[in-house]
C-alpha cells in the first residue's frame, strides 16, 4: 500500500508497505500511475475540476483503491500527497495513517479534501 509521495532533494519518495526512492518529479511518477490506468495526470486532475468546478487543491483519482490528495498547494515544496485509503483517523489538525505515523494538515484543509473525497467516491 502506498502511504504519501513527497517531494525530496533527489526526486520523489513514495512511502507505504515499502518505501521506494525515484529519481523524477512527482508529476511525472502520477502520470506513469494515470497512464496505467489509461488516462495522464493533468487529464485526471482537469476532468475533476471540470466535473466538481475544483479550483485548487484537486485531489488525483488513480483508480478506485488509490486516491491522493494534496496537504498544500503542489507548488510549495513540502506538499504530501496523502492516499485516502491509508488515512486511518483524523484529529484536529491530523492524519494518523495506518502505519500510525502522523501528518499535520491544516484543518480547512483536511474538511475540504474529505468533502471532495465523499463527493468523488460516493
Amino acid at each position: 500500500m502506498k502511504y504519501y509521495v513527497k517531494r525530496v532533494y533527489e526526486g520523489t519518495l513514495i512511502v507505504g508497505s515499502e518505501d521506494i526512492f525515484i529519481k523524477d518529479s512527482i508529476s511525472k511518477y502520477f502520470n506513469s500511475l494515470c497512464i496505467g490506468n489509461f488516462s495522464t495526470f493533468d487529464g485526471r486532475i482537469n476532468a475533476l475540476k471540470n466535473r466538481y468546478g475544483y479550483k485548487t487543491l484537486t485531489p488525483l483519482y488513480v483508480s478506485s483503491d488509490l486516491i491522493f490528495f494534496p496537504t498544500m498547494s503542489p507548488r510549495n515544496y513540502d506538499c504530501l500527497w496523502i492516499n485516502y485509503f491509508a488515512v486511518k483517523e483524523i484529529r484536529d489538525e491530523e492524519v494518523v495513517l495506518v502505519n500510525e505515523e502522523i501528518i499535520e494538515v491544516k484543518q480547512s484543509v483536511l474538511k475540504m479534501q474529505f468533502k471532495r473525497f465523499e463527493e468523488i467516491v460516493f
